[in-house]
């Protein structure tokens, strides 16, 4: 149910989410959004997107699942009960009901886990996994983003860059589906001597400011209008607001909570510029990374001319030699 990358580039037409965030001065203050994060975090089983239209819809959902879907615990809809639009993937639209409207089907047994319809309560403590740490790094060079660890201070976190022309080549697998080397687009450099969680949300932080558009295109293809003419604050608060919600809906620790929790404390509306849009775009694209797709769903080949021919014609010749 999560959309993928051409559903998400879609959703840059939807301008009426942000026009709808904007008339319903509400979902700006600091408690709003708040809670707009917490709910998005819960529904992780659906991609960022869906999950904010489910909150605007029906801020009280608690589960939502698709009317044929019920049935594997034994529950059906109740009837004239009102259903959640949300996006679906090849199709426009589909619809989706709450935990709360259902009931059980008479004579069977309810299989519906309750605990599956608790909100997570307070912030997760558990580090990231070295396999869940190591599939970011790999599937990273597929975007076109070289990652390096340097020696710094305790103060630096992480730095998204433009690639240079002295950077290390991107390496992928020797007899693969690409080229073995390629020049980066874009670089990550963290701290070495971070721990691989604190790693991890560095790097989340650092993509949340490239799908956030706060940096410029070095792709052949720019994406949704260029560089976002923002404060340096509302690009801050985006991309830890991008980094929150992937470790969030993965259940693990990230130091952006803190963060968060001490901005809403300090203030009451978030700042001006943030556009809820442009984070939960970010997010998925951000899992999307984490999660790993096909080249050609990634956006070294989608938005760089030249990869694309070279992975065309490493296909077309690996089709030629299977048929000799």
């Amino acid at each position: 149910m999560k959309l993928m990358d051409d559903e998400v580039e879609k959703t840059s037409g939807l301008k009426g989410i942000d026009e709808l965030f904007q008339s319903v001065r509400a979902f700006a203050t600091s408690e709003r959004f708040g809670e707009l994060l917490r709910f998005t975090a819960h529904f992780k089983q659906y991609a960022p997107y869906n999950a904010m239209l489910i909150y605007i819809q029906r801020p009280g959902a608690r589960y939502v699942l698709p009317p044929r879907w019920w049935g594997r615990y034994n529950r059906v809809v109740i009837h004239d009960r009102r259903p959640i639009v949300i996006l679906q993937p090849f199709s426009p639209v589909t619809y989706v009901y709450d935990v709360e409207d259902t009931m059980v089907i008479p004579g069977r047994p309810d299989k519906f886990p309750p605990e599956l319809a608790k909100p997570y309560d307070g912030d997760p403590e558990r580090k990231v996994d070295e396999s869940t740490f190591q599939d970011l790094i790999r599937h990273l060079k597929y975007w076109g983003v070289l990652y390096e660890t340097m020696r710094t201070g305790e103060d630096f976190s992480g730095k998204l860059e433009v690639g240079r022309s002295d950077d290390p080549n991107l390496i992928f697998p020797a007899k693969g589906k690409c080229p073995e080397r390629w020049r980066p687009v874009y670089t990550i450099r963290v701290c070495e001597s971070s721990s691989h969680s604190v790693q991890f949300s560095a790097i989340l932080h650092e993509l949340g400011h490239l799908f956030c558009r706060h940096l410029r295109s070095c792709y052949d293809r720019d994406w949704q209008g260029g560089v976002r003419a923002i404060s340096l604050a509302a690009q801050e608060f985006e991309a830890k607001t991008v980094s929150w919600l992937v470790c969030r809906r993965l259940g693990v620790d990230n130091p952006s909570y803190q963060y968060l929790a001490h901005y809403f404390r300090q203030n009451n509306e978030i700042p001006q510029e943030v556009s809820v849009d442009e984070i939960l775009k970010a997010t998925r694209l951000a899992e999307m990374v984490l999660e790993g797709v096909k080249v050609e769903d990634a956006w070294l080949y989608k938005k760089c001319a030249q990869f694309k021919k070279r992975v065309d014609e490493i296909k077309a010749t690996n089709r030629k030699d299977a048929v000799s």
